[in-house]
């Protein structure tokens, strides 16, 4: 009711504000007539005209006004009782239903014509009462310019004029609810984290309705002071009925950020919709808010009156509020937001993915966009999003270009704000970017073109790319190919040999090996003990042997396996170079190049993060047939030349090697211990010389040689702290720093009492190296390996863990 009154000044600031200063006029006015009006000649006559003048504007204004009011009211009395309008259709004949009729042609009848949402709610404690103030936006320009209208209030003011805005009640939208859709995607964020920028995308497509900091929900989950059943229900409704259109397909959120305090209560609404949480690095989000004055910083809106959220963040770290500044409070709020968006990542189900700004346009299109929300957009829409992504979100015109200012934000960064992001934010910043980055390992980029969309109707999303559910990433489980046939695990449980383990196999210093057997030198010499160093090797044909492998894998010790029937056969089949072929054709695969024969593996993502590191790989397109002949040629070429590698796994285009590697389809076996937790078959194809640097993997793995043979050089994980791993937060974090081929021990002296094994894999044999386990890896000639991992262990977790937290 009071916007429907205040409507002409919201929309004509010049003239409220000018009404404004006739209440002062007519005052100054007033009081010097009382002394002689006209005694300043015509200065003062100017003026009394000016007061006439304003007057009849405010007369006039009043006037519309009370015509204007009029008009909502006895739209909102025909509505309600089925009425049509003087001079116009009914206002639901848009959506083939008579106000008024129970049916129309079979249809329930609608009490919301089509393209009427709401906008705002009044007084939501009245329950089905509440008055709901419905608006028919202008979505047409919204779509064509998303940057223009960055949020759902410069829309409204743009599109909600006297002639399309109705009120109804919360029963009327509950009466048309069947009608209505749930949210395809939900963004909550931290402030200033390209939020508007992500709607924005989602907003180009004319097929998709996309709110952008809505007001409605926000009053519910924020300020709605009903039971939390009902609020859960009244939110539930009202963003339900904001899918009511007949010309979108499917319908997005991206909410104010303060609503990540109340992610619970979104969830609890909306269970199955897939949300996002942006979040950046603190330094950049504080100056970000901070560059306007602490006084208009949208992260100062709590200091006055902090949430419990905000008081359990000072507490826990011994802070008063009252003795703050601004750059603490700041660090406070946005701390307080993504604790509440990692306590809802971590519950069951939650459905929920962190994205980190500094990667998120790629993960937007390459993993959120396709495999989280199921939105895959044509060729069409891909180009507008180009286009937009280059606008800078809320330039309200086409002349303000977006431009990356992260590092300028950090150089700028004032020692209070480094120190307040350091000491109250950052913490909970790295647990975001490292579930992030389990995500982004967990599901592969989309890399091929978008699929032609077919229609499917409001709110179905399924696509040529189907949604990958973020609740089963987040309970480890890949069911692309697991056979639940065997109830019972094939293995006892780990923790019933904790207390008792079996040894490890005996090590020797690792400046031993390296001196005996130089990486960079790809022949096998005639040296004992090189081939198999400490480990047992074992018959898989042989029952009794088969069981003492059992055994060893039980208790997380590495073995060798040989005559293993199906493993055989796929020696044979890929040693034949057409065989490889005719599986891949012509098709274009992503081969990893390196200009020596160093393999440094990186996270992309987090490479990104560091502007200054140098990436020491990169991708190209090739078939396989020429990637093959590049293998090749590396047999005679010196080491130093470049080198090429290739890496498939089965899920996807190359599911064929499941036929050939018939007992690597996850189930309860030898094979796998716990098979709900694997992902695919991962095979390698390089070249003679190819040296893979030192790192751990978490997955016990079965390691399978197919074609020539491989070196590894094997560590335990108590070696961790010998191992000078990189830190967490870096692109090559779980490997091992410094050229094993020319070993510098006075820069990395930890070396010197590190020990392990050397062992050579032989095509037909297979290496078992359990849960975090360090590998440095030669090709001894063009090889092919394939592995399959099976769930995480308990032995060795603790110990790189406890290295871990030190190096960082």
């Amino acid at each position: 009711v009071v916007y429907e009154w205040w409507e002409p000044f919201l929309f004509f600031p010049l003239i409220f504000k000018s009404s404004c200063l006739f209440i002062l006029s007519l005052r100054n006015q007033t009081m010097r007539m009382s002394g002689g009006l006209f005694m300043n000649g015509g200065s003062g006559r100017i003026q009394v005209i000016v007061v006439l003048v304003l007057v009849i504007i405010v007369v006039l204004l009043l006037r519309e006004q009370s015509s204007h009011t009029k008009m909502i009211v006895e739209l909102t009395r025909r509505i309600e009782q089925s009425e049509t309008l003087p001079g116009k259709k009914n206002l639901n004949d848009d959506v083939n239903a008579d106000v008024g009729d129970e049916l129309n042609n079979g249809q329930p009848k609608r009490y919301v014509p089509d393209g009427f949402i709401p906008v705002n709610i009044d007084n939501c404690a009245k329950g089905m009462d509440a008055k709901v103030t419905m608006c028919k936006l202008d979505y047409q320009a919204y779509h064509n310019s998303p940057h223009t209208f960055p949020m759902q209030k410069v829309l409204i003011q743009h599109s909600c004029s006297k002639n399309n805005v109705i009120t109804v009640t919360m029963r009327d939208i509950i009466q048309d609810d069947q009608h209505f859709i749930d949210p395809a995607g939900i963004i909550f964020h931290e402030s200033r984290v390209g939020s508007t920028l992500s709607a924005n995308l989602l907003a180009v497509d004319p097929e998709n309705l996309v709110h952008s900091e809505a007001n409605a929900p926000a009053t519910i989950a924020l300020h709605c002071s009903l039971p939390r059943k009902e609020k859960v229900e009244f939110l539930r409704t009202v963003m339900r009925a904001m899918s009511n259109s007949n010309t979108h397909r499917r319908m997005f959120f991206k909410m104010q950020s303060v609503n990540s305090l109340s992610i619970d209560i979104y969830r609890e609404a909306f269970p199955d919709t897939p949300w996002i949480y942006l979040f950046r690095n603190p330094i950049d989000v504080l100056q970000s808010n901070l560059k306007l004055g602490s006084s208009l910083a949208p992260c100062m809106r709590s200091a006055t009156a902090p949430t419990p959220a905000h008081m359990d963040v000072m507490k826990s770290l011994g802070l008063d509020a009252n003795e703050l500044t601004p750059e603490e409070h700041c660090a406070v709020h946005i701390t307080a937001l993504s604790k509440s968006a990692l306590e809802e990542m971590s519950k069951d189900n939650s459905n929920g993915v962190p994205v980190n700004y500094q990667v998120l346009l790629r993960s937007l299109k390459n993993r959120i966009f396709p495999f989280h929300f199921g939105y895959s957009p044509g060729p069409d829409v891909l180009l507008k999003q180009e286009i937009e992504e280059k606008e800078y979100s809320k330039s309200k015109d086409t002349n303000h270009k977006f431009v990356e200012d992260s590092q300028a934000k950090r150089n700028s960064a004032s020692g209070k704000v480094k120190a307040a992001a350091s000491t109250i934010a950052m913490e909970t910043f790295d647990k975001l970017v490292k579930v992030a980055i389990d995500y982004i390992s967990a599901v592969p980029e989309k890399r091929d073109s978008p699929p032609t969309r077919i229609p499917l109707g409001v709110g179905q999303q399924k696509s040529a790319t189907p949604r990958i559910d973020v609740r089963e990433i987040q309970s480890k489980k890949f069911p692309w190919y697991f056979d639940p046939t065997g109830k019972s695990p094939y293995y006892p449980k780990e923790k019933t040999v904790v207390s008792r383990y079996l040894p490890y196999p005996e090590l020797v210093p690792l400046k031993d090996i390296l001196d005996t057997w130089n990486p960079d030198d790809p022949k096998i010499p005639n040296i004992p003990k090189m081939i198999n160093g400490s480990l047992e090797v074992l018959d898989y044909s042989n029952p009794r042997e088969k069981k003492r492998a059992e055994l060893l894998r039980l208790h997380e010790v590495p073995f060798k396996l040989y005559n293993i029937p199906f493993i055989q056969e796929t020696v044979k089949k890929w040693a034949d170079d057409e065989y490889l072929y005719s599986r891949y054709g012509d098709n274009l695969l992503t081969v990893t190049k390196a200009e020596t024969n160093h393999f440094r593996f990186f996270f992309p993502p987090a490479a990104d993060y560091q502007s200054d590191y140098k990436k020491p790989t990169q991708n190209l397109k090739m078939t396989f047939r020429e990637f093959f002949d590049k293998a090749k040629e590396a047999e005679v070429a010196p080491i130093d030349s470049p080198h090429w590698y290739l890496q498939i796994n089965s899920i996807g285009s190359s599911e064929w090697i499941y036929q050939d590697m018939h007992e690597w389809k996850p189930k309860y076996s030898f094979w796998f211990h716990e098979p709900e937790k694997n992902n695919g078959i991962n095979c390698r194809f390089g070249a003679r010389g190819i040296s893979a640097s030192n790192h751990y993997d978490g997955g016990r793995n079965f390691i399978a040689m197919l074609r020539g043979s491989k070196r590894y050089i094997i560590a335990p994980p108590d070696q961790c702290p010998n191992m000078h791993l990189y830190s967490e937060r870096h692109p090559e974090a779980r490997h091992s720093k410094g050229d094993w081929g020319n070993m510098d021990f006075e820069q990395f002296p930890d070396y010197l009492k590190a020990k392990a094994i050397n062992i050579v894999l032989k095509a037909g044999e297979v290496l078992y190296l359990p849960s975090y386990w360090f590998h440095h890896i030669i090709s001894n000639t063009v090889s092919i390996q394939c592995n399959t991992r099976s769930g995480l262990a308990i032995r060795g977790a603790r110990d790189i863990r406890d290295c871990e937290d030190k190096n960082n």
